[in-house]
C-alpha cells in the first residue's frame, strides 16, 4: 500500500482494505468474492461511515453467520409448512393441507378440487412415507425448497416442490408440487 502521506485516507484506506479481506490470503481480495448483495450492501456501508463515534464493525464471520441462520431459519419453516401438507394430504383434510397458503394459491387450490386431487394421488402414489431435502433455490424474493419423497404405493421418488414466499410480514406458500 502506497502511503499518501495523508493519515486520514491510509487510515480509510487500511480500514477498508480490512473490512474487503485483502489481507492474509496471499492475493488481493475484492470483498465481493461469494457475498450476496446484502453481505456487499452492509459491508459497502460500513466502508462509506466514518471511523469515529461508528458502533464496533461486526466480522465478516458474523455477518455470514447472520445470513446462514436466516436461510437456515426459512428452511425450517418449509418443512413445517410442508408437514403440515403432507399430513393434510394423508388425513385428507383440506384445512390443515391449506393452513399456510396463501389467498391466492387457495383460490387455485379449492376443497373440492383438494378432494379430487387427493383421490387421483392416493389412487396412483398412495400416502406419504418420508422424504429427504434436496435443494433450496432462490429467485428474487421467492425461496423454491426442493424435497425427493416415497409414497406407499410406488417405488419411483416423487419431487416436491415448494415455493415460499414473505407476504405481509409472514411466510407463506404460494406454489406447491408434487411430481
Amino acid at each position: 500500500m502506497k502511503n499518501l502521506h495523508v493519515p486520514s485516507l491510509v487510515i480509510s484506506i487500511s480500514l477498508a482494505c480490512v473490512l474487503a479481506g485483502c489481507f492474509g490470503s496471499g492475493r488481493a481480495k475484492s470483498g465481493w468474492d461469494e457475498q450476496t448483495a446484502e453481505e456487499r450492501s452492509a459491508r459497502q456501508n460500513l466502508t462509506d461511515a466514518s471511523v469515529e463515534g461508528q458502533p464496533a464493525i461486526p466480522s465478516a464471520k458474523s455477518e455470514k453467520a447472520s445470513a446462514v441462520e436466516a436461510k437456515e431459519s426459512v428452511t425450517i419453516i418449509a418443512e413445517k409448512f410442508l408437514d403440515k401438507i403432507l399430513k393434510g394430504l394423508n388425513d385428507n383434510d383440506y384445512a390443515i393441507y391449506s393452513t399456510d397458503f396463501t389467498d391466492s394459491l387457495k383460490l387455485v387450490n379449492t376443497s373440492p378440487k383438494f378432494s379430487e386431487e387427493v383421490k387421483g394421488k392416493k389412487n396412483t402414489i398412495g400416502d406419504y412415507v418420508s422424504r429427504s431435502f434436496l435443494a433450496e433455490l432462490t429467485k428474487g424474493d421467492r425461496k423454491f425448497f426442493l424435497w425427493k419423497a416415497k409414497f406407499s404405493k410406488t417405488e419411483d421418488d416423487i419431487l416436491i416442490r415448494v415455493v415460499v414466499e414473505k407476504i405481509d410480514g409472514a411466510y407463506k406458500v404460494s406454489s406447491l408440487w408434487i411430481q
